[in-house]
């Protein structure tokens, strides 16, 4: 395909994302569409995949462009959606033998507008988009962990800290004085260090989070709210219903993921007989405690 139908077809995705990124599995290196889904739509992560190569600058460009007509609550998806781009490719591109391609689209496309990407679903001046702050942290420090720790972890412990010192300034201007990063070079990130991408998304969600304790700090105080509230913010019921059953969907994954079995630890079915055979036939008092013990475990599981 040229890159007018690449665009379109890729506009397309984006719109679905709020449908199809449950098909994917966010944990797999290369995600593929779940077959037992009744729908037919496709498999956002696959997409791109099979165009990238010839068509990964349109791709780029269209996450921003689509994503700025995006009700901030919903751009949480793109962030999303780019978060499970980067755990797909990385492993291509780690393979040796592999042409520099997959490599050009990570260090020299992708990462380097990992602040501006963030700053869609956290943009300034959006206190709604707040809702969107824990994911954001969330998938940050999964890809600073798969990147090799570029911001030091005495740092990323900022991001799970529940207070962090604000401004001493009394003036609400200058309390809620946003952090913007400039969106500009979209279409030139050749140039731009990944790695100082990476520290002003962090400096972002640091930010961020001051806005967030700010504002549950006056919560209570009508009269402060209305200064920090100078425009209305108003979004649709639909768009409110499409978050929280996309949030529910996510939360439902994360509790099916908590019982996944890592099976590179496990043992095998010989290893596993000569230790159950080992296993003397009569149940001791110590056993008996470890059984109740599991049961009252799994009572209070249920009462969740």
């Amino acid at each position: 395909m040229d890159s007018f139908e690449a665009r379109l077809q890729f506009i397309q995705v984006l719109k679905n994302l709020q449908k199809t990124l449950n098909i994917t599995r966010e944990t797999s290196p290369t995600p593929s569409l779940n077959t037992s889904s009744k729908s037919n739509l496709t498999d956002p992560v696959q997409f791109y995949l099979k165009g990238y190569e010839q068509h990964y600058e349109d791709f780029h460009q269209c996450m921003f462009t689509s994503g700025e007509k995006m009700d901030p609550l919903d751009r949480l998806n793109i962030v999303m959606y780019y978060q499970m781009i980067l755990i797909a490719l990385w492993p291509i591109s780690q393979k040796e033998g592999n042409n520099e391609i997959s490599k050009k689209v990570i260090f020299k496309n992708l990462l380097p507008s990992i602040d501006k990407i963030f700053q869609l679903a956290l943009p300034p001046n959006e206190w709604k988009s707040l809702v969107n702050l824990p994911k954001c942290i969330d998938i940050f420090k999964s890809l600073n962990k798969i990147c090799g720790g570029i911001i030091d972890e005495n740092q990323i412990q900022e991001l799970d800290k529940e207070k962090l010192p604000l401004s001493n300034s009394e003036l609400i201007e200058d309390e809620t004085k946003w952090l913007n990063i400039p969106m500009d070079n979209l279409n030139n990130t050749s140039n731009i260090d990944y790695k100082e991408s990476f520290q002003n998304c962090f400096k972002l969600l640091i930010d961020r989070k001051c806005r967030q304790q700010l504002f549950f700090q006056n919560y209570e105080n009508p009269d402060k709210l209305k200064l920090i509230f100078q425009l209305p913010q108003t979004t649709s019921t639909q768009i409110t219903l499409h978050r929280m059953e996309s949030d529910r969907e996510r939360h439902k994954r994360a509790k099916e993921h908590m019982w996944f079995i890592n099976k590179t630890n496990m043992l095998d079915e010989s290893e596993f007989q000569n230790l159950w055979n080992k296993i003397p036939n009569s149940l001791t008092a110590e056993d008996l405690t470890s059984i109740q013990e599991i049961q009252s475990i799994a009572k209070q599981s249920y009462m969740i």
